[in-house]
């Protein structure tokens, strides 16, 4: 005799994490950025477009499984972004992202830097009087 359990929704591989420092709002993307996480992504991107800061930058450091999905959530939060005057920067997006952007020719789409700490240095910079 067999027994079956039913599988339960299956535990997140996306993990996030959202700090606000000045004008920059950072959200920390790691794990898996899949169809399947989609809806957790979205939600962090857009906690960390709330309250419109000049930056939002997106690191993505630690991300092992990029699909379009994922691809999909940048271009949403890009567009959202540019609506409310906020920058959306990508930061030392994994090798995974990278391959995803080079092989939909959206990299240009995107300004990409290597370390938050350079973020936060042009964002202070430009709003120093």
């Amino acid at each position: 005799m067999t027994t079956q359990q039913s599988a339960g929704p299956a535990p997140t591989d996306l993990r996030t994490d959202t700090l606000r420092v000045g004008p920059v709002s950072a959200c920390l993307l790691a794990g898996d950025l899949t169809i399947d996480t989609e809806r957790q992504a979205a939600r962090a991107l857009a906690a960390a477009l709330h309250g419109g800061p000049a930056v939002l930058a997106v690191d993505l450091a630690d991300v092992e499984l990029f699909t379009c999905s994922g691809l999909n959530q940048l271009l949403v939060a890009r567009r959202h972004a540019a609506a409310q005057g906020t920058d959306l920067v990508l930061v030392a997006p994994s090798r995974f992202v990278r391959r995803v952007l080079e092989i939909t020719e959206t990299t240009s789409l995107f300004c990409v830097v290597e370390s938050i700490d350079a973020v936060a240095e042009d964002a202070v910079g430009r709003a120093a009087p």
